[in-house]
């Protein structure tokens, strides 16, 4: 029997007239001077006027999220489409229904472009194809994270901490954030040292 060397699981293949394929790509773009101006209810609107430009232009969106001042996208599509022409019909067409929509964005960016016109384009693969997923579906929680001010902490003797390990579990606590700060001792009045403490700015 002939080995069948096209082993892609043909579900996942689009097909045209003499040809079967699978071109997924992750896209970045930003606004321009990473205005965070996509919020408050235009990242919605935004999702929106993307998924007919989909629907007209005939690719699929297979993960999306609009971010502040930027935007991820999973697409897959035809390979008649050049990526950049793409970029450029899904830039352009948001950029004028936006400024149409919410004409105050222009006073935000000084009367300027929407988007830097700058993008980042990366091929995906079946392997990575799930990596991707997530990391684009996890931007909103990551966002929220780096957005909000974490609480300060104290790391106690009292609470089972040693000299050997609160230094540590201390730094442990401000890295897991990404946010500015820094881990000081915690004296009494008498200056036993009693453990450290973690304060963000």
């Amino acid at each position: 029997m002939e080995k069948d060397i096209f082993n892609i699981d043909k579900n996942k293949l689009s097909y045209g007239r003499g040809y079967g394929c699978s071109l997924q790509y992750h896209l970045v773009w930003c606004t321009k001077y990473r205005k965070k101006v996509l919020k408050n209810g235009i990242d919605t609107e935004c999702k929106e006027m993307l998924q007919n430009l989909a629907e007209e232009y005939k690719f699929q969106i297979l993960a999306m999220e609009v971010m502040p001042d930027h935007i991820h996208m999973l697409v897959d599509c035809r390979p008649q489409f050049y990526i950049s022409d793409m970029i450029k019909i899904m830039k352009g067409n948001l950029a004028r229904q936006m400024f149409l929509a919410y004409p105050e964005l222009k006073k935000e960016l000084w009367g300027g472009h929407l988007w830097n016109p700058s993008y980042c384009a990366i091929t995906v693969s079946d392997r990575s194809r799930d990596q991707v997923l997530a990391y684009i579906e996890g931007q909103k929680e990551k966002e929220k994270k780096t957005s909000e001010k974490p609480a300060n902490k104290d790391f106690l003797f009292t609470e089972g901490y040693t000299m050997d390990n609160v230094t540590q579990a201390a730094q442990d606590y401000l890295k897991s954030y990404n946010s500015a700060g820094e881990c000081i001792p915690i004296k009494d009045n008498d200056g036993v040292y009693l453990g450290m403490r973690v304060i963000f700015y």
